[in-house]
């Protein structure tokens, strides 16, 4: 068995559920469970997002059988615009990590991305912190400007997802931030520092624009449930 936590889960014909899971040993794996639908099924209740579990599959199939998944702690119990916060992530994680490729790094990192969350802590960068995560492990991170550059940029700087930061402006397709702004985001400690209105927007802007090879041209449905 391994630790784990459900992503989402799907009804498969009259009885069972397809789980995606994000697991320990094996990153993202979709399973059958079968019988899980029934009043009967020891996993009722028990295959539900943001609940620690232990799990186990077997089967020599693309899609793996879920054998054994028992809760190992209570669920985090996250409210209004931190659980929507929590049904963004897992469907981030859904849509752009490859599946069977374990990430123990990030898998780490979900549980407390989860605690904060359900203590109520500042929602966008929390947020921002786990998105950072996710693109350390997609081997996507970038640097960001330094102070002692600072006399060597000009005033406004503009952010591609597939080069950084740059002092050129080839098209529209961009970030446009300025110099001082990218040099304090960058020396700040997004959980711990307070960071103002302005500082907060453009991190999540520029997160966005780096997250968006991975995402693609399809909306994720979860950012949906913040407009409302």
């Amino acid at each position: 068995m391994q630790p784990a936590f459900v992503l989402h889960r799907w009804d498969y014909q009259e009885t069972s559920l397809l789980v995606d899971c994000f697991s320990l040993e094996d990153g993202r794996v979709r399973l059958l469970a079968k019988g899980a639908k029934r009043k009967t099924s020891s996993w009722k209740g028990v295959l539900q997002p943001f609940i620690p579990l232990n799990v186990q599959w077997g089967g020599r199939g693309e899609l793996k059988t879920l054998t054994h998944a028992e809760a190992v702690s209570q669920n985090y119990e996250l409210r209004s615009d931190f659980l929507y916060s929590g049904f963004y992530i897992n469907e981030l994680l859904q849509r752009v990590l490859p599946q069977h490729v374990a990430v123990p790094s990030l898998f780490e990192c979900y549980p407390q991305l989860l605690q904060r969350l359900a203590d109520k802590q500042p929602i966008e960068t929390t947020l921002r912190w786990f998105e950072w995560q996710l693109l350390d492990e997609l081997g996507s991170v970038f640097e960001w400007p330094q102070l002692e550059q600072r006399n060597e940029l000009p005033e406004t700087l503009y952010f591609r997802s597939y080069s950084g930061f740059s002092v050129d402006y080839h098209d529209s397709d961009c970030v446009t931030v300025s110099r001082d702004e990218a040099i304090a985001l960058g020396q700040s400690d997004w959980l711990n520092d307070p960071l103002t209105e302005s500082q907060r927007y453009n991190l999540k802007r520029i997160m966005r624009h780096a997250l968006a090879p991975f995402i693609g041209d399809k909306p994720l449905r979860a950012r949906a449930l913040f407009k409302r």
